[in-house]
């Protein structure tokens, strides 16, 4: 859940930063035309249901204290995944969560 999350927050960081025209989708300042098709490509990468996500997150956010730990690991796993893009490293998804 930690990397899939970190995928989430990463897309809609993208999402939000990109110009649209005038014919774009444009919610809360992010491209929801672009937004849709990160999350389902997120979905497919992590063979996910986007609605099991959503129940998972709302789980999470029910219970702070889980929710602060899965927070700490996204937390890292986006710090890191900066770190590799600021150095030139290619980033590699661990898709298996450990």
């Amino acid at each position: 859940m930690a990397y899939m999350l970190a995928d989430v927050h990463i897309a809609e960081n993208y999402a939000s930063t990109q110009f649209t025209d005038s014919t774009s989708l444009i919610h809360a300042n992010k491209n929801v035309d672009t937004l849709k098709k990160y999350y389902q490509a997120i979905m497919n990468i992590y063979n996910e249901d986007l609605e099991k996500f959503k129940y998972s997150y709302k789980y999470y956010k029910a219970y702070p204290k889980q929710g602060d730990t899965l927070y700490a690991k996204v937390t890292r796993i986006i710090d890191s995944t900066k770190k590799s893009v600021e150095r030139g490293l290619k980033v590699v998804v661990d898709t298996t969560g450990s």
